[in-house]
């Protein structure tokens, strides 16, 4: 009776001895295995099966030898068998089960066969994972390049489970091998094969963080019936190789301010039928925004000027000046815009750029300027911070009485060397003591000096004596519990981008760009000011909850008016969005107890005005407290005397104009093919314009409340459709979302009013005013408007335009079936008041509109005319509507008893404004708790109507009832 499954090949033929010899250390592994054995029948010919799954725990122990073609053992014995031996660590099995199925075609009598060679052996065998010891795991840092992950350090490669094939069909034929399949999750797909996959995605090559890559999985199909199970828009049929995600990064030596990365998305390589490349390509050259040199000067009353020593980030020079000086705070560098904040002595800091500074007679005062460049295309703010102890002229810096050898004292300086935004400064110091505290403030901290007895207070005094150092340790509790919330570009993650469907289930693209405050883009390009990866502070987040501690997560996603997404598009991203928050909890500490959900874009349709980004995340709904308390360590010295202050004489010519900060902010170019066909090619970037008038010496003005005035969006792009013969090429320029006056803008004064409204009105209720719109336009196509003088002339009397907004514009041109058309569509923002009689909009509770995309377009027919102008826009372009809290009011006297409960306006044709109405004034028995009123805006003399009554009666002991009136234009009901 055989033992094992070589056993049986051998008995099956003979001639497979040699085969079965080489493989023998492989099958002493397995041991005497419990085949399960069946015999059936297949046209006619008996066929035995055996099949048999086993743990070869020993398996880690065998090497392939090359030069023998043999498994061997270098550490057995004579008498055989597996001993130990060590690999390195660089190769490891996560599961040792080896699967096979024999078969063989037999004669004669079930108890005493007869082979006659033909046979099929299916083997699974299991994969494995390699560690590659030059790569280091890293993340992307949100400024575009990538850094270390210290949560995951080594980088391996899982190698696939392999399915091999081994059959003889004919007797005395061929023995055929054949890769059935190749898999790193799920079961085996035949003739499907995934090579490897990565984990992280990210890795860095060597040592430096000058390149690295990023890659996920690399697929073969050869299946003529199955597709990749993460392969978007493939059809079952679709054969060749898949990669999901291609990329190389790039941060040149000496240009740290720059980072570059190209790449592909979804590379389909089609073969056979399939033949052509799909995929799109992409290259980016961003500036991360890289943080300014402070360059400092004092003016006295008297016009002259005093220079202020240059230093680095954090040095501390000094100076002396008359009393009265004033500060004068320059840059180099960085990104525009850029701010200054000064703080002298203990004060706050206060946001300019000069200040003036009274000088002590005695002692310094110590001033602390800090100056932040503008985020770059990623990542928050860098900031550049310098102090200056500024002492009067003719006095002793710092209050003491000079040095030995007559050279005055120097000033304390404080150091901080714990990690961490928080750092030890000096507040004020006189003679030998010094008052140092803690920035940026928060709880009360307790200090420790040199290892003594703990002080708790806001500040510390201590003695500082020339040539000494202090060792400085202050513990105070975090910030306040906020809510642990993980916010994701707008879609996103996308169906596969994480790896939800594994067991346990893993996010490697959340880890890598979820961050733990709003997005400011939709691209995920620019984030809130302070916002980081989530993965870099969870672990810390979570430490104080016992194990076992029950979380609940929501998920939620925007609502987008107009959007033709199926139904269940958002619930399903909702619950990407919570299943792939709990993926990083449960990955960030094991063992609590996570349930998550998703709820759509249910909250952000009830609160439609707030930012869509606010609902592009996923949140645990219980309290869950920041990490414990933060320890700032430092040092606080005074070095021995110095020689007096170095400084040039005043002059009255005024110092040099600093350099320009860096205009340029991205560039990226997208070409997308399909089927090796040229799809799309898009070039986007973002520059800020005032700048970059500014080194030309043209310079524009810039609003200096408005923090992105002059940052400026552009992009170009041009679509073909082989199908249809039509193109579209289109170049747009845009304010960045975050400028508030957008490219220009009006406000409504006496002299303009009239011009202001109707351009008010037509932006802003064009499309809604319009005669004729079609119902269901398509994606990105141009839909007329006809709308007629009188009509806007007549709106404008009533509903009146507080401001105007250009935000955007772009010149589109396309070509479909023969015909031509050039579009100048712009975008525009409107505010709009009205006073309709029985309801009014006030001026100061406007309401905001806002089309992206309303223009006029002019065609030609090949062979036909010129056609006449006419006014277009795009509905997919997006349309948003503010209506703020309270912005509809009963007016005259009936607004003594009615009061407005709600609004809403319809979006589509014909527009009305419609108000929820309580009574306030008292009429018995009879209570009207809801009234709902109707007004058409587009056909204004039409009289307000009702369309909802809900009231009760009550009369005491006698008779008591209540009944609701809903009227529509389809249907009248009533309870």
């Amino acid at each position: 009776m055989p033992d094992t499954m070589l056993d049986r090949l051998r008995q099956i033929d003979p001639s497979l001895g040699e085969v079965t010899d080489r493989l023998r250390p492989l099958t002493e592994a397995l041991g005497v295995d419990s085949a399960t054995q069946t015999d059936e029948t297949e046209l006619g010919q008996r066929w035995r099966h055996w099949s048999s799954s086993t743990d070869v725990a020993a398996l880690t122990r065998l090497q392939y030898d090359p030069a023998t073609s043999r498994f061997t053992d270098p550490g057995s014995g004579a008498g055989g068998g597996l001993a130990e031996r060590s690999t390195g660590g660089l190769l490891s099995f996560p599961s040792t089960r080896i699967e096979w199925r024999l078969a063989a075609a037999y004669s004669g009598d079930p108890s005493s066969p007869n082979y006659d060679g033909r046979f099929r052996l299916h083997l699974v065998l299991p994969s494995a994972v390699l560690r590659v010891p030059f790569l280091r795991g890293a993340r992307p840092d949100g400024r575009g390049i990538l850094i270390p992950d210290p949560d995951h350090p080594q980088v391996t490669f899982t190698l696939p489970r392999i399915g091999l094939g081994i059959k003889r069909e004919t007797v005395g034929g061929q023995v055929d091998v054949k890769l059935e399949s190749a898999t790193v999750t799920g079961a085996p797909g035949e003739d499907v094969y995934a090579f490897c996959r990565m984990d992280p995605a990210y890795a860095l090559i060597g040592p430096g963080t000058v390149a690295g890559f990023a890659f996920r999985t690399a697929v073969l199909d050869l299946s003529a019936e199955s597709a990749p199970p993460e392969a978007r828009g493939v059809p079952p049929e679709w054969q060749g190789l898949w990669l999901p995600e291609a990329r190389i990064y790039v941060s040149p030596e000496g240009m740290e301010d720059i980072a570059c990365s190209g790449g592909v998305r979804d590379l389909f390589i089609g073969i056979g039928l399939h033949a052509g490349v799909t995929g799109t390509f992409d290259i980016e050259v961003l500036r991360r925004g890289s943080a300014p040199t402070i360059r400092m000067r004092l003016q006295d009353a008297q016009g002259r000027w005093y220079n202020v020593p240059d230093g680095a980030d954090g040095s501390t020079v000094t100076v002396r000046a008359p009393n009265n000086a004033t500060l004068v705070v320059e840059a180099d560098g960085g990104l525009a815009p850029r701010t200054a904040s000064i703080a002298v002595g203990g004060g706050s800091a206060e946001t300019r750029w000069t200040k003036e500074i009274s000088v002590p007679g005695s002692g310094s005062v110590r001033v602390r300027v800090q100056v932040a460049s503008a985020a770059g295309a990623t990542g928050p703010a860098p900031t550049a911070t310098r102090t200056v102890d500024i002492s009067r002229i003719g006095s002793t810096p710092g209050g003491g009485g000079g040095g030995p050898g007559g050279g005055p004292a120097p000033p304390a300086t404080a150091t901080t060397t714990s990690a961490g935004s928080a750092r030890i400064v000096v507040v004020s110091q006189a003679g030998n003591n010094v008052t140092i505290g803690i920035e940026p403030a928060g709880a009360t901290p307790t200090w420790t000096v040199d290892g003594g007895t703990p002080t708790t207070s806001a500040t510390l005094t201590i003695a500082v004596t020339q040539g000494t150092q202090r060792q400085i340790s202050a513990t105070r509790a975090r910030a306040s519990t906020t809510k642990l919330a993980s916010y994701w570009p707008f879609d996103h993650p996308e169906p596969g981008e994480d790896r939800l469907h594994e067991d346990p289930p893993r996010a490697p693209y959340s880890q890598a760009t979820a961050h733990d405050k709003p997005a400011l883009d939709r691209a995920g390009v620019q984030w809130s000011t302070g916002a980081r990866l989530l993965s870099q502070t969870l672990a810390a987040r979570l430490a104080s909850l016992s194990p076992g501690s029950g979380l609940t997560i929501t998920g939620y996603a925007s609502f987008e008016p107009g959007s033709t997404a199926p139904a269940d598009y958002n619930p399903r991203l909702s619950e990407r969005r919570a299943k792939a928050l709990k993926a990083l909890i449960d990955e960030a500490k094991p063992g609590l107890n996570v349930t998550a959900s998703g709820a759509g874009h249910t909250m952000h349709q009830a609160n439609i005005t707030d930012p869509p980004s606010n609902y592009w995340r996923a949140e645990v709904n219980e309290s869950v407290p920041d990490a414990g308390d933060e320890t700032i360590t430092g040092t606080v010295s005074r070095g021995s005397a110095n020689t007096p202050v170095t400084q040039r004489p005043p002059t009255t010519t005024p110092p040099p104009e600093p350099g320009h900060a860096n205009w340029f902010r991205r560039i990226r170019v997208e070409l997308e093919l399909h089927r090796s066909r040229f799809v799309r090619l898009e070039i986007t970037g973002e520059i800020d314009l005032v700048t970059a008038t500014e080194a030309a010496g043209h310079a524009l003005p810039r609003n200096p409340s408005n923090e992105m005035d002059g940052v400026t969006a552009f992009s170009a792009r041009i679509t073909v459709d082989d199908a249809t013969g039509s193109w579209t090429a289109a170049v747009a320029v845009r304010a960045a979302e975050g400028d508030r006056d957008g490219l220009w803008q009006v406000d409504r004064t006496a002299a303009n009013a009239t011009a202001v409204d109707i351009a008010g009105v037509f932006a802003g209720l064009g499309p809604l005013l319009a005669a004729a719109t079609p119902p269901s336009p398509s994606a990105g196509d141009l839909v007329p408007l006809m709308l007629g003088s009188a009509l806007l002339t007549a709106a404008s009397s009533i509903i009146h335009s507080s401001r105007v907004t250009l935000r955007g514009g772009q010149v589109r041109v396309a070509s479909v079936a023969g015909r031509t058309e050039v579009a100048v569509l712009l975008d525009i923002e409107t505010k709009l008041y009205a006073d309709f009689g029985v309801v009014a909009i006030p001026q100061n509770k406007a309401i905001t509109t806002r089309y992206r995309a309303l223009g006029l377009g002019v065609g030609h027919t090949e062979g036909g005319s010129p056609e006449a102008p006419r006014v277009l826009f795009d509905p997919a372009a997006g349309y948003t509507l503010d209506v703020p809290a309270g912005a509809v009011v009963s007016r005259g006297p009936l607004g003594e008893i009615l009061r407005v409960l709600g609004a809403r306006v319809s979006r589509d044709n014909p527009t009305y404004l419609e108000a929820d109405i309580g009574l306030g004034a008292d009429l018995g028995v009879v209570t009207v708790e809801r009234a709902r009123v109707r007004v058409r805006i587009d056909q204004l003399g039409e009289l307000p109507s009702l369309t909802g009554l809900t009231a009760s009666v009550d009369i005491p002991g006698t008779f008591r009832g209540r009944g609701s009136l809903d009227i529509r234009d389809d249907r009248l009901s009533g309870a």
